[in-house]
């Protein structure tokens, strides 16, 4: 079980992503910010026209969700609880998890220069740094400078292969546009904290009982117990 507590404490680098969005868009960041793929301008959409695609410029890698399925459609499953301060129980987390796919095409004219086969090795190595079987480092976080994305459960890169445009046969053809294409599957989970959406749960912190002496002869004896349930 995890166990959280209420309290802010220091900022924590590590972020849940909320929208598989974000995880195209991590993968994008990394990208950008890598000193060995600068060259390669991003999209994180499928294009249905790379040339009329807005400013970019080739080579081009476009990342794009194939599918996001949710693994078990009928249940959530209790993962932990929240504790205050005084180590009380004041709430559950519920966790969700889904399986995606997501695809990346680099296009490319090798008449610019521009191998994608080539382009498509470089990046299939460097995102193996965050392979489950590898070296599973976390994804940056692209809204927040030095932080990372944290739910990830698994993440496998495939290997890519060519895929040309029109499906010509002829590689060494410099006048077409030619594609790179590979995929990624993502195991990640949203974990929800009940504190954060309905409140503290109440428990009792202190219970008042009688003692020996306080009770008194009466047609019909009573004891009364008294409750202080946290606000």
């Amino acid at each position: 079980m995890v166990v959280y507590t209420s309290t802010d404490g220091d900022k924590d680098p590590y972020r849940f992503i909320y929208d598989h969005q974000d995880i195209n868009d991590a993968i994008a960041y990394y990208i950008k910010d890598h000193p060995r793929l600068q060259e390669i301008d991003t999209i994180t959409t499928q294009p249905l026209n790379i040339y009329s695609s807005g400013n970019l410029h080739l080579p081009v890698v476009s990342i794009f969700t194939v599918s996001n399925i949710r693994s078990d459609r009928s249940t959530t499953e209790l993962a932990g609880y929240v504790l205050d301060d005084s180590g009380g129980q004041i709430g559950e987390i519920y966790e969700t998890v889904f399986d995606m796919t997501i695809q990346l095409d680099i296009w490319a004219m090798s008449q610019s220069g521009n191998n994608p086969g080539k382009i498509g090795s470089k990046l299939e190595i460097e995102l193996l740094r965050f392979d489950s079987q590898n070296k599973n480092d976390y994804l940056p976080d692209p809204d927040e400078e030095g932080g990372y994305i944290s739910n990830i459960s698994y993440f496998t890169v495939q290997s890519g292969n060519r895929l040309d445009f029109n499906n010509y046969s002829n590689v060494d053809n410099d006048n077409i546009l030619k594609r790179w294409m590979m995929e990624i599957d993502i195991g990640f989970f949203y974990r929800i904290n009940t504190v954060d959406l309905y409140g503290a749960n109440k428990y009792l912190t202190k219970i008042n009982y009688p003692e020996y002496g306080d009770f008194q002869k009466s047609p019909r004896p009573e004891i009364e117990i008294e409750a202080d349930p946290t606000l």
